[in-house]
């Protein structure tokens, strides 16, 4: 692709490089966008995870999720040094 753009830039043909330019770029989107679409189409009993309950209970000691109220204040003023 470079190459013939590049020689239409040689030859001064700047309106049909940057046309030729434009439309690939927008060609490969396109293409990127239509196979992650049939990609997450073709699989739709995929397991997904409730984002609210993954990222809390995952945290190690003190900031784990029902440690009790105040336990991520405790625990941050542990770790700075106060």
């Amino acid at each position: 692709m470079m190459l013939e753009v590049l020689r239409m830039i040689d030859t001064r043909h700047w309106g049909l490089a940057a046309g030729y330019l434009s439309a690939s770029i927008a060609c490969g989107l396109a293409a990127v966008f239509v196979s992650t679409k049939l990609v997450r189409s073709s699989r739709p009993f995929a397991r997904r995870r409730p984002a609210s309950s993954t990222a809390v209970s995952r945290l190690p000691g003190p900031l784990a999720a029902g440690a009790g109220r105040g336990a991520a204040e405790r625990a941050s003023r542990s770790y700075s040094g106060q």
